[in-house]
Order: structure tokens, then C-alpha cells, then sequence
């Protein structure tokens, strides 16, 4: 395969984050 798994956990874990971000920015908001 063109990319390793821990590329693919990097980019999941990094939308896990920032989707976890944009919901608390927008709770306290």
C-alpha cells in the first residue's frame, strides 16, 4: 500500500482533535 497504518492513525487521530476542538470552541462560544 501506498501509505503505512501509522500514517493513517496520524490522520485520524488529528481529526479526532481538531473535530474535538471546533465542538468545544463552538460549546463555550
Amino acid at each position: 500500500s501506498s501509505f503505512s497504518l501509522g500514517t493513517l492513525l496520524v490522520a485520524i487521530l488529528g481529526a479526532v482533535v481538531v473535530l474535538f476542538a471546533w465542538g468545544a470552541i463552538r460549546g463555550k462560544a
